[in-house]
């Protein structure tokens, strides 16, 4: 994480609880490995924002929706930090992600720390947000963090 577009201390950096949502088309293998907690996020309702329940390893576990295993335990938590998959972006902290439209009623209701997750190939010279659209804090790639400074309003 060096050079100009990193920053010297990310505020992601101070987060107590920070829910990572795996996407192994958007992640290397090695990433998931970095992280040192998960977090799972479960869908409570298909037009609601996510849902967020701690896991850790060894965790009990339950068959969710399309067979998927989701966390056992119904305490909900609130995260500090919210890892969401990129299918593009852009300089100034937009994202474009798979079209359901839940991370983007999850950061409209919760406005957590939003860090986007994806490639660096996957970027745009605009995604041409909409007026619902927010932008990200954080971008990390391949090549380390793209860091626009767009933080969340009340942070």
């Amino acid at each position: 994480m060096s050079g100009k577009d990193s920053p010297a201390s990310p505020p992601c950096l101070a987060a107590e609880i920070a829910p990572d949502y795996f996407d192994p088309l958007a992640v290397e293998p090695q990433q998931a490995r970095d992280v040192a907690r998960w977090r799972k996020a479960r869908r409570e309702r298909p037009a609601s924002p996510l849902a967020f329940h701690r896991w850790s390893p060894g965790a009990p576990m339950r068959r969710g929706h399309w067979n998927i295993p989701v966390p056992a335990s119904i305490e909900a938590v609130e995260p500090d930090v919210v890892l969401a998959p990129l299918v593009g972006w852009d300089g100034r902290g937009y994202r474009l992600g798979y079209g359901g439209g839940y991370f983007d009623r999850t950061l409209a209701a919760r406005r957590p720390l939003a860090v986007g997750t994806g490639l660096q190939s996957a970027r745009l010279a605009t995604i041409y947000p909409q007026p619902h659209d927010i932008p990200l804090a954080a971008i990390v790639t391949e090549t380390g963090l793209q860091y626009d400074g767009a933080v969340p309003a009340g942070r």
